[in-house]
């Protein structure tokens, strides 16, 4: 018969597997988050600067076509 022990190290050990899976999962998920949030501000600092330069060739005046380039 095998100690009392040993059953329960198996145990411990599959919980401690899976306790590191999962962290290596909110690791991962984590960095794939950040890198979104990064490519979002990235865009949105990209529409302000264009809505900028729209705001600024209208008050300078703009003629059709490239009012066209800017709304495409």
């Amino acid at each position: 018969m095998s100690p009392p022990s040993k059953p329960w190290q198996r145990l411990k050990d599959l919980a401690e597997n899976r306790r590191d899976a999962t962290g290596r999962s909110l690791a991962a998920a984590t960095a794939r988050r950040d890198g979104a949030q990064s490519r979002l501000a990235l865009l949105l600092d990209y529409r302000r600067e264009y809505e900028t330069r729209l705001n600024r060739a209208s008050e300078a005046g703009i003629d059709a076509e490239r009012l066209r380039n800017y709304h495409r």
